[in-house]
């Protein structure tokens, strides 16, 4: 359960009306800098923070969800006093900017507001290198901006990028799922308390009118997960200089996934950095003095200033490494091609975990309720994403009564079958107590809606699905259709 509410706070917004572009509140104090204001096609809102002397280069800064340019000040206070120009624009529909809050409606609009931010910063700073910084996921939005500019920048610094999450595999396909339902309504709560260690920045963040403080809507994590599977895909298109900080207690993004984007970049100039003990926003952690000195030394190093120091040894083990699992759900309705037969309904969910072990268990409502436990079995992988197992238990009250005693042995299989996702399983019952003769059941399906990847080595899908179940009885043959709905995770 935590983990699921860290995947969702990712997305934890207070989806609602569009307050439009908010310039009259106060701003926090930048005493050593020059600040200015840059509102973008009367709806984008930026600002700037420049040293009163020279720019050696510029920083733009792109916030994550639940937050805003404002809480960068401290930064580009840090950053001003070493000759730095930094530019933040609060993303449309954040902070000042005007549009319902934190809806968006294709995430590449975000990448497209950023080309263009960044084109305006170029203009205001002629002849200047440009970095971009980018936090949780705001880093997101960087690493796809870079994978199609990354010629037009000088490198990329990532802060926690929600680029990983610290779940199992199955919620990114009920994610997905999400979609295919039309995104309904706001499902995502806010965890402040889940940022930072340190009480009175929470505080802070629960009075502060520029963050959404409520429920957001869906459609905005749907949109963020397909954001990240596109970032995977195209990291062969990473070709800056890159460094991402992560904390290595981070409640919300995977310090192991970003240890895993900067291995498989194509970028020879890369760089990975685990804070230790600090939280998902580093910017508002004990560990902030670190965290911008490393990033000014980065910079400083790709400016002409002093070698970095090789990077500190890591643990061997880091928080959000993938463990190996897999799990599937279906939710499906059986009706008999023979007429005179009921119909009848049925749930099921598959988990395997570790190198071997399976389990299983399918509940139906047919002639009342049955139950099957499958609790020993073993699984092998096939490929990158599908499964063959074998496992046994005990069943009851199917289709009997509660008294009648089966023992179950299954065969089940999950397997990629080009833009769709093909199941199967046959199952052997023989009873130990009741009428019933011993029987043999079977099933096949496909579910329209293929796999997708993520973050690491996560693969996962969902879908409406159709099929065909058979079933062998006291020398009776008998047939029917399947409809449902099917998810699928596997690491």
């Amino acid at each position: 359960m935590r983990a699921w509410l860290a995947l969702v706070a990712l997305a934890a917004c207070g989806g609602g009306i569009d307050p439009g572009v908010r310039t009259t509140l106060p701003h926090p104090e930048v005493a050593n800098a020059d600040h200015g204001e840059l509102v973008m096609e009367g709806s984008i809102y930026g600002q700037w923070w420049r040293p009163r002397g020279d720019v050696k280069a510029v920083l733009v800064v792109q916030h994550g969800l639940n937050d805003h340019g404002d809480r960068y000040a401290h930064l580009a206070s840090t950053l001003v006093d070493k000759g730095y120009a930094v530019y933040a624009m609060d993303l449309r529909g954040h902070g000042r900017s005007a549009g319902p809050r934190d809806e968006i409606d294709h995430f590449e609009r975000y990448v497209d507001d950023e080309h263009a931010w960044i084109a305006a910063v170029k203009q205001k700073e002629p002849g200047k290198p440009i970095f971009v910084f980018g936090h949780s996921m705001g880093g997101v939005i960087m690493i796809r901006y870079a994978e199609e500019h990354g010629d037009e920048i000088a490198g990329v610094i990532l802060s926690a990028p929600a680029i990983g999450i610290d779940a199992p595999p199955l919620q990114a396909a009920a994610i997905g799922l999400a979609g295919h339902l039309g995104s309904p309504g706001k499902m995502l709560p806010q965890r402040d308390a889940d940022f930072t260690r340190i009480p009175d920045e929470v505080a802070a963040m629960g009075k502060d009118p520029l963050l959404p403080h409520g429920d957001g809507p869906t459609h905005t994590a749907v949109e963020l997960v397909g954001a990240i599977e596109r970032a995977w895909y195209e990291a062969d298109h990473f070709t800056a200089p890159l460094i991402v900080l992560h904390g290595s207690a981070d409640k919300l993004t995977s310090p192991a996934a970003s240890r895993d984007f900067v291995a498989r970049v194509a970028s020879t100039d890369k760089r990975h950095v685990l804070i230790a003990g600090a939280w998902h926003d580093i910017a508002h952690d004990p560990a902030r003095d670190e965290f911008e000195g490393d990033i000014a030394a980065w910079l400083d190093a790709h400016v002409g200033g002093a070698s970095l120091p090789p990077p500190a040894a890591e643990p061997e083990h880091i928080k959000g490494e993938r463990t190996r699992s897999a799990t599937a759900v279906e939710l499906a309705g059986v009706s008999q091609l023979d007429p005179a037969m009921e119909t009848w309904g049925r749930v099921a969910a598959r988990a395997s975990l570790g190198a071997f072990y399976h389990a299983e268990l399918d509940l139906a409502i047919r002639d009342g309720v049955g139950a099957e436990l499958l609790p020993i079995g073993v699984a092998g992988r096939l490929g990158r994403a599908g499964e063959i197992a074998l496992s046994g238990g005990v069943g009851a009250g199917w289709p009997g009564t509660w008294s009648d005693v089966e023992i179950p042995v299954r065969v089940s299989l999950e397997l990629p079958f080009g833009p769709s996702h093909f199941f199967a399983n046959a199952t052997w019952h023989w009873f130990v107590r009741g009428p019933a003769p011993d029987s043999i059941s079977a099933m096949a399906a496909l579910r329209f809606g293929g796999d997708h990847d993520y973050w690491s080595r996560v693969s996962a899908g969902a879908g409406p699905f159709a099929g065909v179940t058979y079933a062998h009885s006291d020398g009776i043959d008998t047939w029917g259709v399947t409809l449902g709905l099917h998810l699928w995770g596997v690491d």
